[in-house]
């Protein structure tokens, strides 16, 4: 969990902090409204900094508090809050679809590897192609290099948006 003075987060689905490079931004549409996002020195140095969602910082910070440059305890560590993530709304009747990227902290995938997991598997791992007509290229070329890193075992696998939209199109339709 995420704590800071009395205060703790854990949100619907835990405190989800994930490990990542500053890829995730693009990828996954995730803008910062204050501060920064990771910096090389912060990947290298496995910086205890963290980039927190919008429900983090309602739930750890009094209205009006700074939270840029204040310090919370993640696994019984203190991490610096280095950003804060703009506030995700679309409601369905009086449901957030997106609070989920609300409840989110993001750190240095250095840092969750060295300072908090002490291992360097992957649970996952996000992609974009560059073109959607490359997408199957792309996940074939991916497939081939994570088979040689795992000397051929395939204990991973792969879920395309492309994928997800098909079920959704099929759900929808039924």
């Amino acid at each position: 969990s995420l704590k800071r003075a009395g205060r703790e987060f854990s949100g619907r689905r835990g405190a989800r902090v994930l490990g990542v490079t500053n890829a995730i931004f693009e990828i996954n549409r995730y803008e910062i409204d204050s501060g920064r996002a990771f910096s090389d020195l912060d990947l290298a140095d496995n910086a205890e900094v963290i980039i927190i969602g919008s429900k983090v910082r309602e739930a750890l910070f009094k209205p009006g508090e700074q939270a840029l440059g204040a310090l919370i305890d993640f696994n019984n560590r203190p991490f610096r809050v280095i950003g804060v993530l703009h506030n995700y709304e679309r409601f369905w009747g009086t449901y957030n679809t997106l609070d989920w990227k609300n409840e989110i902290a993001f750190v240095p995938v250095t840092t969750m590897a060295t300072k908090v997991q002490r291992s360097d598997r992957l649970s996952f791992l996000n992609l974009k192609a560059t073109d959607i007509s490359l997408l199957r290229e792309t996940v074939d070329a991916v497939s081939n290099v994570l088979a040689q890193q795992h000397r051929g075992i395939i204990d991973f696998n792969f879920r395309t948006n492309e994928e997800q939209l098909a079920s959704f199109a099929s759900t929808k339709a039924s």
